[in-house]
């Protein structure tokens, strides 16, 4: 890892656990080639996910690929051994288009120092990676990602957390900063590679968004109007009921700070790639 820091190379995830689990389907890019991999069309950035065991049960081959609409840019595809799927403690492969058409693919090591801005370069990682290389399709327009790799014990089949990524920014074999839209925050999924089941944290997020902005809704269009148009029909109303007529007046504050304090308890935590 580099120690000289400059602008950061962003990788945003939400760490929380309650998802929405859903079977693979088919992958449009696998199909095309003829892929008999295990496939999953993965919820954000046109991404494709596909693997296959070999007689090893620890070795499986891979491939990652995203839409790369762009002469230079990078795509990422990585796994962590951690309790969740997040950038700090990723394992990423990271393919780059440059402008002048060629292509390169590395390993990299996302650390702390990775989320303060440091240049991400490439390094060695705990997983054996084999036959990597990099392929791009200039008629659709996706880059993919080919490996075979050999996972510790640490890494669980059952419960694998991977994370991936779309940049248009490189400086040599550095990736730098990507987009900050929904579709890149969302980037994260754990798969469970017998079952073929995912937890797509990208679909719990928009569910919270969901929430939050119906609560909001009828928080300040309906229940503070409604505060508002009581207490002038009846202000001429002994103070008894002017009591309820400002409860009725503090109930979308207390509903809507009860969305937020809710919300609270999910935090959609922010961390640098």
């Amino acid at each position: 890892m580099n120690a000289c820091c400059g602008a950061p190379l962003s990788f945003t995830f939400s760490p929380k656990c309650l998802f929405t689990t859903s079977q693979s389907s088919p992958c449009r890019e696998a199909l095309k080639r003829n892929d008999t991999a295990t496939c999953r069309v993965l919820p954000t950035l046109g991404a494709e996910f596909g693997w296959n065991f070999t007689n090893n049960k620890s070795q499986i081959d891979i491939y990652f690929t995203a839409k790369l609409d762009a002469e230079m840019g990078w795509v990422a595809w990585g796994l962590n051994p951690r309790e969740r799927p997040q950038m700090v403690g990723t394992r990423a492969l990271i393919g780059i288009r440059y402008p002048n058409g060629t292509l390169s693919i590395d390993k990299y090591n996302i650390t702390a120092d990775t989320k303060l801005g440091c240049h991400l370069q490439p390094s060695d990682i705990d997983v054996v990676v084999r036959k990597m290389r990099p392929e791009y399709s200039s008629e659709t327009g996706y880059f993919t990602i080919y490996a075979t790799l050999v996972l510790p014990m640490e890494y669980n089949m059952s419960k694998l957390h991977h994370v991936w990524q779309v940049g248009y920014n490189v400086e040599g074999v550095v990736p730098r900063k990507h987009p900050t839209t929904l579709q890149n925050v969302d980037s994260t999924d754990t798969i469970n590679l017998w079952t073929r089941k995912s937890q797509s944290i990208g679909k719990h997020r928009h569910h919270l968004r969901m929430v939050h902005g119906i609560l909001n809704i009828v928080g300040w269009g309906t229940l503070m109007p409604m505060g508002c148009d009581y207490r002038q029909v009846l202000q001429e109303i002994p103070n008894r009921i002017h009591m309820v007529v400002r409860s009725t007046r503090l109930l979308p504050n207390c509903w809507i700070h009860s969305g937020h304090n809710w919300l609270g308890h999910w935090p959609m935590a922010r961390t640098r790639f």
